[in-house]
């Protein structure tokens, strides 16, 4: 979708997901990140809902480490993923797979960009945290150099 809202000037951000039974639906990216890793979350709520219904999870958390904008899709959950993310442009496979129990998950670069511009508000908020995390990252190099101790 992507066009200018003329009722109040701002841009509709809404995406069409369809799932196999329930036919096409309207739906918002949502772009967070995993408390425990610090890894990109994407998912997808209603755009309608005042209590931010999550319709699902686009990236599935494997707790490994992994760059900013990379994250593995829930291709188990969600089996048209792979096809969703690239229609919108959002990310392109990066030819490795994750594994948890009996699936397996690709690891897709997301594209910082087409994020941005659906989820501005979300992206700056996880770049903050990511530079929050190098500085974190620096003060303790510093301090272990330093001896730390003193």
């Amino acid at each position: 979708m992507d066009k200018e809202n003329k009722d109040n000037g701002k841009k509709d951000n809404t995406l069409i997901y369809e799932p196999e039974y329930i036919g096409e639906n309207r739906v918002k990216l949502v772009v967070s990140s995993y408390a425990c890793n610090n890894a990109i979350y994407l998912g997808l709520e209603d755009p309608e809902s005042e209590y931010e219904e999550r319709w699902c999870d686009i990236t599935v958390n494997l707790n490994l480490p992994i760059p900013p904008y990379f994250g593995f899709l829930d291709v188990n959950n969600f089996p048209k993923v792979r096809e969703f993310v690239e229609k919108y442009n959002l990310g392109k496979y990066a030819v490795t797979m994750g594994y948890s129990g009996f699936c397996a998950y690709p690891l897709y670069c997301f594209n910082r960009e087409r994020l941005e511009e659906l989820c501005p508000e979300e992206v700056a908020e996880y770049e903050q945290m990511l530079e929050c995390l190098i500085k974190e990252d620096a003060a303790v190099q510093d301090n272990g150099e330093d001896g730390g101790d003193a």
